[in-house]
């Protein structure tokens, strides 16, 4: 009987390495399909950014072999794209900081700290999350022109910490929560307070939910179209309001071609700092998740 139940366990293990064999396959193919259709809408705006207007329309998928590098001479002189570029940088540097300013405080008391209203206030903070800016942007459009206010770059900053800030203080009391109690008691000890453990514990220890914060708030506030274009307007025009009058006002060979290389310009900057950060961003997304 032992040897019939090994002749079948051994018939059996080849059978089963197959079916491995083959769902690792399909997973591979799978994973390949799923980069290629995300890597594809780069690809097009790459061989595009250096054809003409004719030469898109008749081989849009393949490279060409006559660059036009002059369409992104185009997209700096017509497009002034630098200049919106420096604008949506300068919203979003300073989003950054005063999001991370206050959610990192916040987040910090309501991952650490017990008092009565703890629930309740981060519930409030949470309830942020289901609120679209559109179902206030009207009586917050009245409110910034009575105080005239329009057109600055405070105004936009504190606009998007109002936006972002729920889904920042979800992410990072998540993750602060995940810190163990005794490293913060050590620091009690040797007579720090909550400065000192937010300082010299909490923040180096919450680097990867830090990160994962910055990113998401960099990449929202630099797509970010309706807001500016609501309390900016043509005073410091983003890069997606120039992008959006560059495309109507497209002309000649050159139009679709020196448009996209103005969009090259435009993502290059999330992709990067996507990349340099992206190991962060998975330990951010997942240590609250798994821990907290």
């Amino acid at each position: 009987m032992i040897m019939n139940a090994r002749a079948v366990s051994n018939s059996s293990s080849p059978s089963r390495s197959v079916s491995v064999s083959a769902k690792r396959i399909l997973l591979w193919l799978f994973l390949i399909a799923l980069t290629a259709v995300y890597l594809f809408p780069l690809y097009f705006d790459l061989i595009s950014s250096v054809k003409s207007t004719t030469e898109i329309f008749v081989t849009p998928f393949s490279p060409t072999r006559h660059p036009l590098f002059s369409n992104f001479k185009i997209a700096l002189d017509t497009g002034r794209i630098q200049i919106a570029f420096f604008n949506s940088l300068v919203l979003s540097v300073g989003s950054i900081a005063i999001v991370i300013s206050v959610a990192s405080l916040a987040s910090y008391v309501l991952a650490k700290m017990r008092f009565r209203l703890q629930n309740a206030i981060y519930v409030i903070f949470i309830a942020g999350l289901m609120v679209p800016v559109q179902a206030v942007l009207i009586p917050l459009a009245i409110q910034v022109s009575l105080t005239r206010m329009s057109g600055s770059y405070v105004t936009t900053m504190l606009i998007f910490t109002a936006q972002f800030l729920p889904l920042a203080v979800f992410i990072l009391v998540g993750f602060m929560r995940s810190i163990p109690t005794e490293m913060e008691e050590a620091v009690y000890v040797d007579g720090g307070g909550h400065f000192c453990i937010f300082w010299n514990v909490i923040l180096p220890l919450s680097k990867a939910g830090l990160s994962t914060v910055i990113i998401f708030v960099f990449l929202m506030s630099w797509n970010d179209l309706l807001i500016p274009l609501v309390f900016m307007g043509a005073t410091h025009p983003t890069v997606s309001l120039r992008l959006l009058s560059f495309f109507g006002g497209m002309t000649g060979q050159s139009g679709y071609g020196a448009f996209m290389a103005a969009v090259l310009f435009v993502i290059v900057p999330p992709i990067a700092l996507y990349i340099a950060a992206s190991d962060l961003v998975q330990q951010g997304l997942t240590a609250g998740a798994v821990k907290g």
